[in-house]
């Protein structure tokens, strides 16, 4: 999906003498019926666009398991959640960067590579 997209366009860059092949496991998800953003929430539950993950048994949540969709074919999970994403809150970073006492995680940082990212 995007992301090996962005990964593959960054090696490519620092390794301009090499090829890099970027691969996607499943279909070519091109049917324009499962394209339409009001009407693709059924891919969430079509093993042929989902892996189907589940986390573990949640204590905490009475034992249940809790989904953990993952797109499968081209796009990667983009093909199954709308092409959709989000930031955290910028307060999240900086306290993530504190607890591991490393300033690569401090929204200063990470805000300069979603920016490169997009």
């Amino acid at each position: 999906g995007p992301a090996g997209c962005a990964l593959a366009k960054r090696l490519a860059e620092h390794l301009p003498r090499q090829n890099i092949l970027l691969l996607d496991a499943g279909g070519p998800n091109e049917d324009r019926a499962h394209q339409t953003f009001g009407e693709r929430h059924w891919t969430l539950t079509v093993p042929g666009y989902n892996w189907g993950y589940k986390t573990v048994s949640q204590p905490e949540l009475d034992s249940r398991e809790v989904d953990y969709s993952r797109g499968k074919g081209l796009g990667g999970s983009t093909a199954i959640n709308f092409c959709v994403y989000t930031r955290g809150p910028s307060a999240d970073y900086d306290h993530w960067s504190a607890l591991v006492e490393d300033p690569t995680w401090a929204w200063e940082n990470v805000e300069k590579r979603f920016d490169r990212a997009g």
